[in-house]
């Protein structure tokens, strides 16, 4: 009788104690916004569909075919659903094997190939198609010549737990090769020219080496509303020249738009990352197979 009063005296505390804990802990969450990070409401709600690739691909030369469906096969390994679209900056058509291509779409019906209105536009090129399709919230843009070696789940999860805009995949901080005179030129001819001679003129900027991001819709929107960007620059890039001031442009653009001086960049300074100028047959020969992405040199 007694033994069964203690037990069930015992059972009420503990079933209190759990109660009051419950308690606590959801009170505590309600006023830490701290609490609702990685475990509560990110990962499960970013999907797969809230983000995808953005390919810019210039076929040029029979090797260079290989290239575009290296970066695809690549993606495929670490991301075998996800959305994948192709940017053709004027292919040499007889340089791509087009039956190839129609197996390719026809076995993976997540991938998409757009012929580019804007011949030698190049790396702006994703930007504009991204902002015109709107296929979903973040888009990594990269060059057809990169070849993922590990997944990009994690700092996409990173950019959506942190609510960020932006990242570069590398950057540079070499100016040996800037022509002062086409940045000042492109943008003296943007709107809001006034904070983005501010920002270079600081010199504080880093460059976005190929114009290679992860970035938010939303963010080219501001881009576009506060400096009419494809108005004016699309049918201005022509040459490599005007691709190479490109990337400082676009960088200068990007710094004026952040709340604080840096910005985040995946795999750090190109020039630390791997040897300049590795090639697709060092990437064959698995020179740098250690790395988690792979860019490779031809000079287009």
């Amino acid at each position: 009788m007694l033994f069964n009063l203690f037990f069930i005296l015992f059972i009420t505390v503990f079933i209190v104690f759990i109660i009051f804990t419950s308690y606590f802990s959801r009170n505590s969450c309600s006023s830490n916004s701290g609490c609702h990070s990685l475990e509560s409401a990110t990962i499960e709600q970013f999907r797969e569909d809230d983000w995808g690739f953005v390919i810019c691909r210039h076929v040029n030369q029979k090797k260079v075919n290989d290239y575009w469906k290296e970066c695809i096969r690549c993606i495929r390994r670490f991301h075998p659903t996800s959305r994948i679209i192709i940017i053709d900056d004027y292919s040499n058509p007889e340089m791509i094997d087009k039956e190839e291509e129609r197996r390719i779409l026809m076995n993976d019906t997540h991938i998409t190939i757009i012929q580019s209105e804007f011949k030698g536009a190049g790396e702006l090129l994703p930007y504009y198609y991204f902002h015109k399709y709107r296929w979903f919230e973040y888009a990594i843009i990269i060059h057809d010549s990169v070849f993922l070696n590990s997944p990009m789940t994690s700092k996409l999860t990173h950019m959506y737990t942190t609510d960020s805009n932006i990242a570069f995949l590398w950057s540079f901080k070499v100016r040996g090769f800037d022509d002062n005179n086409m940045i000042d030129h492109y943008l003296q001819l943007l709107e809001g020219r006034d904070e983005l001679f501010k920002i270079r003129k600081m010199d504080k900027w880093k460059g976005c080496f190929g114009v290679m991001t992860c970035i938010r819709l939303s963010f080219i929107d501001k881009l576009v509303e506060d400096h009419r960007l494809f108005d004016i620059l699309l049918p201005r890039i022509k040459t490599r020249n005007d691709r190479m001031t490109m990337e400082r442009v676009m960088s200068i653009i990007i710094h004026a738009h952040m709340e604080r001086e840096d910005v985040d960049t995946f795999f750090g300074d190109i020039h630390d990352f791997c040897r300049w100028g590795y090639n697709y047959e060092d990437y064959k020969n698995k020179v740098l197979d250690h790395l988690p992405i792979i860019k490779v040199w031809t000079g287009r």
